[in-house]
C-alpha cells in the first residue's frame, strides 16, 4: 500500500513538473513571438517615417528686391536671397506641400507683408509646390527673405534701372560706405591703397534678426530651420 501511495505521489509530482515545463515553453514562445512582432513594427515605423533636413544659409550673393510693402514708421521691405537646402534623409518619398517664413525667437512669432519673397531655383525659375523629394535626394534653392529696414536704410538703397540692379554683396558695401548695414547697425568702413577695405560692425546692441523656415509635408509633418545673418 505504501509503495502504491509513493508511486501515486511521484506520478502527480511529475505531472505537475511536466505541466510547468509546458507552460514555460508556451510562455517563452509567446514572448519570443511578441518580441519579433515588436521588432517588425519598429522596423516598419522606421521605414515609414518621414525625415527632412532643412538648412538656411544667409551668406550667399544674388540680386536683391525692393518690395512694394510700406509699413510706415516701421520701414520698408527689402528681399534678400538666402540659400535653403532640403534633404530627404528618410526612406519615404516626401511631398512638400507648404512652407512659411517668420522672424523672432520662435517659429511663427512675427510675420509681415513681403517677408516671403518666394522660392526660386538657382537659375531663377519659380519653384512650384508640391515639391517631391525621393529618398536620399537633396535640393538647393534660393529663398527670398523680406528684411524690414528702417526708413534711413531704405533711403540709402536705390535701384534705378535693370542695368543698375544691386546684388547682396554690392548693397552691403554701399551701405557700409555710409556707415550702416541692412539692419541699421553702425559700421566702421575703411579703405586702403590698392582697393582694399575693412568693414567692422559695432557689436554693442547689434541687431541681427533670426528668420525661420517651416516646411510641411503632405502627411502634415513639420520641419524647421532658423538662421541669422
Amino acid at each position: 500500500m505504501t509503495e502504491n501511495t509513493n508511486s501515486d505521489k511521484f506520478a502527480r509530482v511529475m505531472a505537475i513538473v511536466s505541466l510547468a515545463v509546458a507552460i514555460c515553453a508556451i510562455l517563452v514562445a509567446y514572448l519570443q513571438q511578441n518580441s519579433a512582432l515588436d521588432e517588425q513594427k519598429r522596423q516598419f515605423q522606421i521605414l515609414q517615417k518621414e525625415d527632412l533636413t532643412v538648412r538656411l544659409n544667409p551668406s550667399v550673393d544674388g540680386t536683391i528686391r525692393i518690395a512694394s510693402h510700406n509699413l510706415g514708421s516701421l520701414g520698408r521691405v527689402v528681399q534678400i536671397p538666402w540659400e535653403v537646402s532640403l534633404s530627404n534623409t528618410g526612406n519615404q518619398k516626401l511631398s512638400l506641400m507648404q512652407y512659411s517664413i517668420s522672424t523672432g525667437p520662435s517659429p511663427d512669432f512675427t510675420s509681415y507683408s513681403g517677408i516671403d519673397g518666394g522660392i526660386m531655383t538657382i537659375d531663377q525659375k519659380t519653384v512650384k509646390l508640391p515639391l517631391v523629394l525621393e529618398p536620399g535626394e537633396s535640393r538647393s534653392l534660393v529663398m527670398y527673405v523680406g528684411v524690414l529696414v528702417t526708413p534711413k536704410v531704405y533711403d540709402a538703397i536705390s535701384i534705378k534701372s535693370d542695368s543698375n540692379i544691386q546684388t547682396n554683396s554690392s548693397l552691403k558695401l554701399s551701405l557700409a560706405k555710409q556707415g550702416m548695414d541692412l539692419y541699421g547697425n553702425t559700421v566702421d568702413y575703411q579703405e586702403f591703397p590698392g582697393g582694399g577695405y575693412m568693414m567692422t560692425i559695432d557689436n554693442e546692441n547689434r541687431k541681427s534678426p533670426t528668420f525661420w523656415c517651416k516646411v510641411i509635408t503632405g502627411r502634415g509633418n513639420v520641419f524647421l530651420a532658423s538662421a541669422a545673418e
